[in-house]
């Protein structure tokens, strides 16, 4: 049997000399992301939405992935006048001045990738980096999301002080108006679409769509801060308009 002779304080020493230095520099190079991310992507007047959420999930109807709903809702709401710009963790969508159309632009994302792929940064703290530059989102919520909703946290903290509107947007896999009723959610409807729930409330019943979805966070990270909003629809093809009615209450 072999037996391994334990490091010297010297060997463990530099090894966390190495660790910390690493971190050093991991941290400047977030730092520095996040001040090309403001310096391109916001500045004061300037309206910027950002949309985030899970990728992989698979979302009802039509069975789209998240990555899909996402960027699909961007393009849509791209071509409102109500905003400048629009993030998503793929791409940054706007309206261009002279055609009118909505364009796609990568730039910002090819360069961070290539901080991704060498492990510098990972994609949840770019998500992160994004909600802070942010003065709009819309995040939309499902039940198995793995990641613990950090976009919601950066935004919630409001590092910056220019935080407009969030909404956070709970499509679980059952939904169910009754189960939403019982708990005391009173709906809103727009026009002849199907209506929505919003939780104004810190506690919910177990069963409630609200209390599973956001379980990682609590209810508190939306209901708290007077710029956040949080609601239950039965499909990812009203959450243009559930954004639309927010903004409107904001004029």
């Amino acid at each position: 049997m072999v037996h391994l002779e334990p490091p010297s304080g010297k060997e463990v020493q530099k090894i966390n000399e190495a660790f910390q230095s690493f971190q050093k520099r991991k941290a400047d190079v977030v730092k520095h992301i996040e001040g090309l991310a403001r310096s391109e992507l916001s500045s004061p007047g300037k309206k910027v939405l950002g949309i985030f959420g899970s990728y992989t999930s698979m979302l009802k109807p039509e069975n789209r992935t998240g990555r899909w709903v996402i960027n699909w809702t961007a393009r849509h709401i791209s071509g409102w006048e109500i905003v400048d710009l629009v993030i998503t963790g793929d791409a940054v969508y706007l309206k261009d001045g002279n055609s009118g159309r909505v364009v796609k632009d990568s730039d910002l994302h090819t360069l961070v990738k290539q901080f991704i792929s060498s492990d510098i940064i990972g994609s949840l703290e770019f998500s992160e980096i994004l909600a802070k530059i942010c003065n709009f989102g819309i995040f939309l919520i499902t039940n198995d999301r793995s990641a613990a909703l950090y976009e919601e946290r950066a935004f919630h903290y409001d590092v910056y002080g220019d935080k407009c509107l969030g909404v956070g947007v709970c499509l679980p896999s059952q939904f169910s108006e009754e189960t939403l009723l019982s708990c005391g959610h009173q709906a809103i409807i727009l026009g002849t679409l199907p209506p929505f729930y919003p939780c104004t409330k810190l506690t919910c019943q177990e069963k409630c769509p609200f209390r599973e979805s956001v379980k990682s966070v609590g209810v508190e990270i939306f209901v708290k801060p007077p710029f956040m909003r949080l609601v239950a629809a039965p499909s990812w093809k009203y959450v243009p308009h559930i954004f639309r009615h927010f903004l409107n209450e904001l004029k």
